[in-house]
């Protein structure tokens, strides 16, 4: 352990110096999910902050009709193989960026715990593997979809049997209040719910139909009443998307409720 923090104390203090003024360019671009081209602005950024001897390699991304993923590896002659993990996309619109500005010791923007500073950390971190005597692969993977993604994640296989995986994502608070290493997250899932009545017109015959939609809105209190983010799970369940109906004077026949569960 003296090694390892010997080491650490070493390149701290530059992964911070850099870490500003890298986190200060990246919250300059405003990415949305699903937006590529605004995506292709990010990752030529990352490719231009990479150390210059990495490898830069884009893999298709999880979600269709998002731009692909970026992987920057650097070689050693070591053993053990690192994966740092991040996400480009955020969930601010383009209507809604807020550019970087410096508001005290604070950098505020679109953006900019989720997760651009974690993204310039990483990098960082990323730096200060090359040349480590242990290490025989370290690689950050920088994804376009995390905000939007509800299917399964592709990468898996690709990186199966990796020593070890970090996630550079901001967000934890210790006791006291102060800002601390996260070092566990919350495992999440989207839950969909369809739901089959009948149609019937709403103004002279609604007792012959069957109202999906009321049973979504039902299922939908059923959903948030589970939530319990203070609980030991820490569970959070909350239905998010609904969607019911085809007119406005016909009981709906169908509809489907989306729900983000996690703990």
């Amino acid at each position: 352990m003296p090694v390892a923090r010997e080491w650490i104390d070493a390149h701290a203090p530059v992964m911070a110096a850099a870490a500003e003024r890298e986190t200060e360019a990246l919250v300059a671009i405003s990415s949305p999910s699903a937006d590529a081209e605004a995506a292709e602005r990010m990752v030529a950024l990352v490719a231009a902050l990479a150390p210059a001897d990495a490898r830069i390699e884009r893999i298709a991304c999880s979600t269709a009709e998002h731009a692909p993923d970026v992987v920057v590896s650097v070689d050693g002659d070591g053993a053990k193989r690192i994966l740092l993990v991040g996400h480009l996309d955020t969930v601010v619109s383009h209507d809604a960026f807020l550019p970087p500005r410096r508001v005290g010791h604070k950098l505020v923007g679109a953006g900019t715990d989720d997760m651009k500073g974690g993204v310039a950390l990483a990098l960082g971190a990323l730096r200060a593997l090359v040349g480590r005597r242990e290490v025989g692969e370290a690689s950050l993977l920088l994804v376009n979809d995390e905000e939007w993604r509800t299917g399964d994640f592709a990468h898996v296989a690709r990186f199966k049997g990796f020593d070890a995986c970090l996630c550079f994502e901001a967000g934890e608070r210790s006791a006291e209040g102060d800002d601390a290493v996260v070092v566990r997250r919350k495992a999440a899932g989207t839950v969909k719910l369809t739901a089959h009545g009948r149609a019937a017109h709403s103004g002279s015959a609604p007792e012959q139909g069957i109202n999906a939609l009321l049973a979504l809105a039902e299922a939908a209190q059923i959903v948030g009443s589970l939530s319990s983010p203070d609980g030991p799970q820490r569970l959070t369940a909350v239905p998010t998307i609904i969607s019911s109906g085809e007119a406005i004077n016909v009981v709906p026949a169908a509809g489907e409720l989306i729900c983000d569960v996690r703990a």
